[in-house]
């Protein structure tokens, strides 16, 4: 054959009935038949002339000549380790990568921005879920506060309002407190037409000279005595008060005219017996006068009550003191 170029429909015939690869000089031959070789390429021919041309020999690239391949005969003979390292490999099907490799890039860019998300997501969450630890946290605390600061208040009112009702000096109920608490157990008393009460009204007998003559301090320690056996000889359901400077109120629930005056009058004993030592050698006595009188169902109010009271707590003043009187 020489030189002549072998047409390509004999090519492709020889190819068909041959078992070894077939070489050649052209890359025209491939894909029909020629596995490769060290094979002439126009386009590198084309260069090389121009180079040719222009004076620069020296940069000829292989003088219009490179390896080339047709891969699916490669594959087929099974040589595709032994040819050259720097060939051109025509006809190989691309690698899923290189033919998704846009696809793959953009879903590799959605995956890294949904795992940033999630983590980011997840991150929140556990900063949400701190945040409402902390939350619920301060909450209990500002309502443990809140409660503690809560009952201080009403402690503190409390407090006032029995300090408002109270007296200082003795402890018992003051003046404001035995009015209301009268005409509370009056309105009681007068819905249960049966329901009795009595009143003792006390008053120490000369008081002016233990002041006078003992001074204020001793008078103020005979009134927190005389207070103290009052309170020692009643019940928790009675009432008693200092209404005045020298003056005791008692309300007896529930209590007969009959049981007042002994009660009155076992009051009366145990503040004679009373012997404030003031200094040594030095004794200050008291009595105490004390007037009874019992509610009946005619009385429209406390007052009229207590009036009687302290008719009775003159008479026993007119009669010469230290004693107990009932009107």
């Amino acid at each position: 054959m020489g030189n002549h170029l072998i047409p390509l429909k004999v090519l492709n015939t020889i190819y068909k009935h041959s078992s070894v690869p077939i070489f050649g000089t052209s890359i025209l031959f491939l894909n029909n038949g020629v596995v490769g070789g060290y094979i002439s390429d126009p386009s590198l021919l084309g260069v090389a002339a121009a180079q040719l041309i222009a004076g620069h020999s020296k940069d000829l690239i292989n003088n219009g000549f490179d390896y080339y391949y047709d891969w699916n005969l490669v594959e087929k003979f099974n040589f595709n380790k032994t040819i050259h390292e720097n060939s051109n490999i025509l006809h190989k099907n691309p690698t899923f990568y290189e033919l998704y490799t846009t696809e793959i890039i953009i879903f590799l860019s959605f995956f890294v921005i949904l795992t940033f998300l999630m983590i980011l997501l997840i991150t929140s969450n556990r900063k949400l879920s701190r945040a409402k630890v902390h939350i619920s946290s301060e909450n209990l605390r500002l309502e443990d506060m809140v409660s503690e600061r809560t009952q201080e208040l009403h402690s503190l009112y409390d407090e006032a309002a029995k300090q408002s009702r109270t007296d200082a000096l003795t402890g018992l109920n003051n003046r404001r407190a035995f009015f209301e608490e009268a005409n509370q157990i009056h309105s009681s008393a007068s819905q249960k037409n049966q329901q009795k009460y009595s009143i003792l009204m006390i008053d120490i007998d000369h008081f002016k000279n233990i002041n006078d003559n003992y001074g204020h301090k001793t008078g103020d320690e005979i009134l927190k005595l005389i207070a103290q056996s009052i309170k020692k000889e009643l019940k928790e359901s009675a009432i008693a008060s200092r209404i005045g400077g020298e003056e005791f109120a008692v309300i007896l629930k529930e209590t007969l005219l009959e049981d007042a005056l002994i009660i009155a009058e076992k009051i009366r004993k145990n503040i004679f017996n009373i012997l404030y030592i003031k200094e040594k050698n030095i004794v200050v006595k008291a009595s105490v006068s004390i007037g009874v009188s019992e509610s009946i169902n005619t009385d429209n109010s406390f007052e009229i009550t207590l009036s009687r009271a302290d008719n009775a707590l003159y008479k026993a003043k007119e009669e010469g003191r230290n004693k107990v009187c009932s009107s």
